[in-house]
């Protein structure tokens, strides 16, 4: 039995959850004969909590994609993909942009797509009159997904908690820099100022900054985005598949 493990707030939920429950989860890792974990910090923190000997890292899978070359726009977009909430750290993105609207305007343009609390999300951009800076797209898949990365400039993801976001990781195959935090599996993908900006959860200002570097250097656009397509190239399903392979060989 193995145990393939993605939740991004699994050591949330096992912290706070009733004796019963803690000592079923327990039994299934030790019951399993491995696990599979998404990265080393995750790792690391089964091995710490569990005492599990045999656990391994393997990375998400995303579709390979041919590299194009990326413009320099006088608009910068900056893209938002996921579950719409606190956890995603959504509405702090929308709490900078309403401080620092008019530093950026003319300059940032915003995309926001996923689903969640998508009327809070309405709401918040309305009351905070960001609708000439801010543009709510829906959840979005394939055609009009990639048109949104192929479209974009950068990727923001200013998460609390993360197993390894596939967002980040679509992104990183087209070529994009990342704005993200320091949770879960990310320090992993994203090496600040070289495919990206490092920042803290909840950091409202270091949001803006992030933000502002790409504004006043957006040739770093184009040089973070390559650097971006090179490091995700153990994630194409060639590269993943031959780590499967030897997982279950061993077991």
């Amino acid at each position: 039995m193995i145990y393939h493990i993605h939740g991004a707030e699994y050591h949330l939920f096992y912290k706070n959850a009733s004796l019963f429950v803690r000592k079923r989860i327990e039994h299934i890792i030790e019951m399993s004969d491995a696990l599979i974990v998404l990265s080393e910090e995750w790792k690391d923190y089964y091995f710490k909590t569990f005492n599990k000997e045999k656990i391994y890292v393997v990375n998400n899978i995303v579709e390979k994609r041919e590299v194009f070359k990326k413009q320099i726009n006088p608009i910068i977009s900056i893209l938002f993909l996921g579950k719409i909430g606190q956890r995603k750290g959504v509405f702090d993105l929308l709490e900078v942009l309403k401080i620092h609207k008019n530093e950026l305007l003319g300059l940032v343009n915003i995309n926001i797509g996923g689903n969640g609390e998508t009327s809070l999300l309405k709401l918040k951009i309305k009351e905070f009159e960001l609708e000439d800076i801010v543009n709510y797209v829906g959840w979005v898949t394939g055609d009009k997904k990639d048109l949104l990365y192929k479209s974009n400039d950068v990727i923001i993801l200013p998460s609390y908690n993360e197993g390894l976001p596939i967002s980040l990781l679509e992104a990183m195959s087209y070529a994009m820099p990342l704005i993200s935090t320091n949770v879960g599996g990310i320090p992993q993908i994203l090496e600040d100022k070289v495919n990206g900006i490092m920042i803290e959860p909840g950091n409202k200002e270091q949001i803006f900054e992030a933000i502002k570097f790409y504004v006043d250097n957006p040739n770093k656009i184009v040089n973070h985005g390559a650097n971006s397509y090179m490091r995700i190239t153990p994630f194409f399903p060639e590269e993943v598949m031959k780590q499967l392979e030897i997982i279950y060989n061993e077991i």
